[in-house]
């Protein structure tokens, strides 16, 4: 059986992408593995996975799996995610600050979706001043120093060897 060492990606499969993921609980999942060294295996083949910076007293295998794809390279997406703070409620909007650094950066992610901690939705309107300050239009109420979040995902490209 051939041994190599490989960084293990765990990722998540949403409308299409393969999202990466910090956090795996126990059961299946999917996983990239970028091995440092090419070796010949094949789709299907079984695939044991054991830490290696762990003494040999201590139990090293962490988990078992199959080979479903076979890749030179493998895109996968990290979600980046900025918090802002409710600043102020008015009549027909929000005024939420800390999503964006600067005006230019706010104008950059205007019509972006945007999600409280309670669950409300909003839609990012247009840049409110010359601080990053933007003015949001939510589909449920909200409270005023609610905590905002702006979720994108940036594309990745790993290759084996890498």
């Amino acid at each position: 059986m051939p041994m190599v060492t490989a960084q293990i990606i765990p990722f998540e499969i949403r409308d299409g992408l393969r999202i990466v993921v910090h956090d795996v609980k126990m059961g299946a999942f999917d996983a990239a593995l970028v091995l440092q060294r090419p070796i010949a295996i094949d789709a299907g083949a079984k695939v044991l996975l054991i830490r290696t910076d762990l003494s040999p007293s201590q139990m090293r295998i962490i988990g078992s799996g199959r080979i479903t794809e076979i890749t030179e390279k493998i895109i996968l997406n990290k979600r980046k995610v900025r918090e802002g703070k409710i600043q102020r409620i008015r009549d027909g909007d929000v005024l939420v600050e800390g999503l964006a650094s600067s005006k230019s950066v706010a104008e950059s992610i205007v019509r972006k979706q945007v999600t409280t901690t309670s669950g409300a939705v909003g839609i990012i309107k247009t840049p409110f001043g010359t601080r990053g300050v933007v003015s949001v239009e939510f589909d449920n109420p909200v409270k005023q120093d609610e905590v905002v979040q702006y979720e994108r995902l940036v594309e990745e490209e790993f290759r084996f060897g890498s």
